[in-house]
């Protein structure tokens, strides 16, 4: 039987005192129409409810989902959950790229576009130059060519783009795809030391040592000289630290986010930053890094490692997927996050997690297909919801009054809504 009920209303001027209750329930069967009406009027919530209050005015045509409450009915960021910025010394917005200007044709030398031509801005913001024409097609192949010459020895890890990287573990073909340009000197210990930083690395005179031996080097120096020749982008444009941003930012974390997401998601680990002496990864605007993990325990054998592992799973895992969707902006179908969004995410500390555990939510996370769908229900993805479901138990053995199948079904639930109202 299929019943239909009509509701016939006149639309008028909403009063700035007309407010709309929205409600999350956790079991809509039983809730009864004079429970659902008090509440309406301002009553408390019963329990398994979340209630927000929107004034009238404020509801347009756009979907009102927005306006659903964001807590959830089995709760599991409090404490001793950590937010993620506790877990680690150091947190970041990758920087290459980032300002502007043209300096991105050392931040990211081998590329399609070289152009347009740049000229001083006078009384401008720092980075910042005035556009001329667009360079000649035969200007940017010859100096794609010559950025393509620059050998190994002056190009340094870097990632640009987040659809291509091809796993949750960075690996080299993914750090060697989008180059940067990194002179020798800049790996030995003490030049390197300065790149363990939040910020940008000081400008120094060994660093204008540094872009001295570039703009001489035959390897380097050709494409330096063409890119002032063709581009016009030298050092009556920006000043040489400007110029040259790219011999100041630091190196990435161990755990790499990226910032922009349209489909699926993902969060990346960062091997090389547990690589003392190694080459390192820099990041363009497009990540979030965090590094020097300290939710670490030596005694029991959570190394840095290890510990940045598991705050991917968990990253990865539903539970901090849904945090993502919660706290992140959508735009236009991309799901934005900053800096500040992910201080809200709360994180399983890894130093909750039973020892005998460890090993299968890790052996969980490498299993894990990549990146997560987001255009498929989780009940349908079976190795994600292995993962699930071991999050849930080292929840439940921390919070006694959770449950844990409860929890897991409101979870699956929500990331489903929130996928659909972004790719709506």
């Amino acid at each position: 039987m299929i019943a239909t009920s009509m509701l016939v209303v006149e639309k008028v001027a909403a009063s700035p005192a007309d407010q709309v209750t929205f409600a999350r329930v956790e079991d809509p069967g039983v809730a009864s129409a004079e429970i659902a009406a008090a509440v309406i009027r301002g009553a408390e919530a019963p329990s398994g409810w979340s209630t927000r209050r929107v004034p009238q005015a404020e509801l347009t045509s756009d979907s009102w989902k927005k306006y659903l409450s964001t807590d959830l009915i089995h709760e599991y960021r409090r404490l001793p959950l950590r937010s993620l910025p506790e877990l680690f010394a150091s947190g970041r917005r990758g920087s290459l790229a980032k300002e502007g200007g043209g300096i991105a044709v050392y931040e990211f030398p081998y590329r399609t576009q070289y152009g347009p031509r740049r000229s001083r801005l006078d009384n401008g913001n720092p980075f910042q130059t005035v556009s001329g024409e667009a360079l000649t097609q035969n200007q940017n192949a010859s100096l794609k060519a010559l950025a393509a010459s620059i050998p190994d020895e002056y190009r340094g890890y870097a990632i640009n783009k987040a659809d291509r990287i091809f796993g949750y573990e960075l690996g080299l073909a993914d750090v060697t795809r989008d180059w940067t340009i990194e002179g020798p000197e800049q790996r030995h210990q003490n030049f390197a030391q300065r790149y363990q930083s939040n910020r940008r690395a000081r400008w120094t005179n060994d660093m204008n040592a540094l872009v001295d031996n570039l703009r001489a080097a035959p390897a380097t120096g050709l494409y330096v000289h063409a890119i002032e020749e063709h581009v016009g982008l030298d050092e009556t444009v920006l000043p040489r630290e400007q110029l040259w941003n790219v011999l100041r930012e630091p190196y990435a974390g161990g755990l790499v986010v990226p910032r922009k997401q349209r489909s699926g998601h993902r969060v990346h680990v960062n091997p090389f930053a547990f690589e003392e002496g190694q080459r390192q990864i820099r990041l363009s605007s497009n990540f979030l890094s965090y590094g020097n993990c300290v939710c670490v325990d030596d005694a029991n054998g959570l190394t840095a490692p290890i510990a940045t592992r598991l705050v991917a799973a968990w990253l990865v895992s539903s539970f901090g997927h849904l945090q993502f969707e919660l706290e992140a902006n959508n735009r236009e179908g991309a799901r934005s996050i900053e800096q500040h969004h992910m201080d809200r995410i709360f994180v399983f500390d890894p130093r909750l997690i039973r020892h005998d555990h460890r090993d299968k939510i890790l052996s969980a996370f490498r299993d894990l297909p990549f990146p997560i769908r987001t255009d498929l229900r989780v009940e349908l993805q079976p190795l994600l919801v292995a993962m699930d479901k071991l999050f849930a138990a080292e929840l439940a053995h921390v919070f006694p009054d959770f449950d844990p199948a409860a929890a897991l079904t409101e979870v699956w639930s929500r990331l489903h809504e929130a996928h659909q109202a972004r790719n709506a």
